[in-house]
């Protein structure tokens, strides 16, 4: 059993990450016809990944290839946000804390509207899908508190 405490005052003590997994589920990544267009997030008011070109995402067939390009895009806008691979079927999003103690973490978007888009074409379609955006799939980010 873990088992932690943190004596500074409140608002000191929020401070941490935010974390966003992106879940590309059964889809096949490095299937024929198969490839991810645009991996979009908005962190904290800030969109990430809207500069990425569509063929720079298309050409990486594993979720490793995809986090190694979007994390070199999102780092570039800010140290503090990291992309990686956490599986064959995942990628994590990770924003740390850049002011601890204010009492606010990151927060990252997850909806359209919210400026969350990962769009790509799935074997068979031949249209574009979503596969990352599918609610089944996609597992809301979560805070950890670090102190």
């Amino acid at each position: 059993m873990a088992w932690g405490q943190d004596f500074r005052a409140p608002a000191a003590a929020t401070a941490g990450t935010t974390t966003c997994i992106v879940d590309f589920g059964t889809t096949v990544i490095d299937g024929v016809n198969t490839f991810v267009a645009t991996f979009q997030m908005n962190i904290d008011g800030k969109q990430f990944g809207a500069d990425i070109p569509a063929a720079t995402l298309a050409g990486a067939k594993s979720t490793t290839e995809i986090a190694t390009i979007v994390n070199a895009a999102y780092n570039a806008l800010d140290k503090n946000v990291t992309v990686v691979a956490t599986s064959p079927t995942t990628i994590e999003v990770r924003a740390v804390d850049a002011t601890p103690g204010d009492g606010k973490l990151p927060v990252i978007g997850t909806t359209p509207q919210e400026g969350f888009f990962v769009a790509g074409t799935a074997p068979g379609s031949g249209t574009p899908s979503r596969p990352a955006a599918r609610s089944s799939e996609l597992r809301a980010p979560t805070s950890k508190t670090t102190g």
